[in-house]
């Protein structure tokens, strides 16, 4: 199993190849187009993101800012 070092994909759509459209960020960072890559290049889904889920199970946890 891969983590997710702390990668966030976003709804973008150069993202749909491996990402479905039910992400919880808006914004892809550094760490995501690099897992994206990563999926991309290793014919690989994010399976979480292909179906729906409600919000609260979308996310983990978060430390105080």
């Amino acid at each position: 199993m891969l983590g997710d070092f702390n990668a966030k994909v976003g709804k973008e759509m150069n993202n749909r190849l491996v990402a479905g459209k039910y992400t919880l960020h808006n914004e892809t960072n550094g760490n995501g187009i690099r897992l994206c890559q990563f999926e991309e290049m290793n014919n690989l889904l994010i399976s979480s993101t292909i179906h729906e889920h409600k919000k609260i199970h979308k996310g983990t946890w978060k430390g105080p800012a």
